[in-house]
């Protein structure tokens, strides 16, 4: 494993479990904190390190039965999927062995607890956290058609695409690539997965939810700080 100036990693193995072993302890040692409060949202467990001020939104998960969807799915992943899964925890698990109460990441260290080791259940709750903000779009959707009577330029000003505070992250101005960040609306993110090998693993360069292993990013969704995506350059070259 290798990272460049920005300090993206890029893993280089000889197999896919791995492949996934090293992205799971290197994403952990990069978002460890991120990763266990993706996954206590999606099971209504904020409250725990939290207290009574997020129980309110701890129940609503517990309604949405997240946890026990999360429990059975896991079950009947395809083998590959099995595999990779299983793969991806293992590598962030080594990495949470191998820290003590002293070199914890410092957000354990303040709320004085340690994690729970890392489940493939996991990996697939991000991505359940990403659906439900995908699909509760209703009262924005709300709004916006409150305002759909309202003349052109009103309405274009009270709901900009782009701002003079955007700040352009990645590729160029163009519509339909970069990625802003700012007032407007975010722009997709350009990205790009090389052919790949036989596995569908040799070569590609993914941005990923962090926790979630191999899904793709979407455009359009609005990123918090620290990001839901985590780029991770990754190739499976088998011996010869």
């Amino acid at each position: 494993m290798r990272r460049d100036e920005r300090g993206i990693p890029y893993i280089e193995a000889t197999n896919d479990a791995d492949l996934y072993f090293a992205q799971g302890y290197v994403t952990a040692s990069d978002r460890l904190w991120q990763m266990d409060l993706l996954r206590r949202t999606v099971r209504g467990e904020l409250s725990e390190i939290f207290g009574n001020t997020v129980l309110g939104q701890d129940k609503t998960h517990r309604v949405f039965g997240f946890a026990g969807i999360l429990d059975e799915a896991v079950t009947h992943l395809p083998a590959n999927l099995s595999v990779a899964t299983k793969a991806y925890a293992d590598g962030v698990n080594a990495f949470i062995d191998s820290r003590t109460d002293q070199n914890l990441p410092p957000e354990f260290l303040i709320l004085q607890y340690k994690p729970r080791h890392w489940t493939p259940a996991d990996s697939l709750a991000v991505g359940k956290l990403l659906a439900e903000y995908l699909s509760a779009s209703w009262q924005l959707d709300l709004m916006r058609a409150s305002m759909a009577n309202l003349p052109k330029e009103k309405r274009e000003a009270l709901l900009p695409e782009t701002s003079p505070l955007d700040v352009l992250v990645v590729g160029s101005d163009r519509a339909g690539f970069g990625y802003r960040l700012g007032l407007g609306l975010v722009r997709p993110f350009l990205w790009r997965a090389e052919p790949g090998s036989a596995a569908g693993v040799g070569g590609e360069f993914r941005v990923r939810p962090a926790g979630a292993g191999s899904q793709s990013a979407p455009s359009g969704v609005v990123q918090p700080i620290p990001g839901t995506w985590f780029a991770c350059g990754n190739s499976a070259t088998p011996c010869s």
